[in-house]
């Protein structure tokens, strides 16, 4: 299975939405994709795992990267949930 999930995170935000996610990442065993606008922290996070960081631009057309990184995927979490 193969999971896309997009989430953030950093000293000014908090780290809860990425270790929740590397969390869900460890347990399910799945090849992962995490799209993030903090990429930096992201790697920092999941490291040892073998989830694939991509950075997104924050202030961009963040539904619409989500939407393109997330296609083949399985299952979509996003982490604050950002779509309607």
């Amino acid at each position: 299975m193969e999971m896309t999930i997009f989430t953030a995170g950093s000293k000014r935000v908090g780290l809860g939405h990425l270790t929740r996610m590397r969390t869900l990442t460890t347990r399910l065993s799945w090849n992962t994709r995490v799209i993030t606008t903090t990429p930096d922290t992201a790697v920092l996070v999941f490291a040892g795992t073998e989830a694939e960081i991509v950075p997104l631009k924050e202030g961009g057309e963040l539904s619409k990267e989500i939407i393109e990184h997330s296609r083949g995927t399985s299952v979509l979490v996003l982490d604050p949930p950002y779509l309607p």
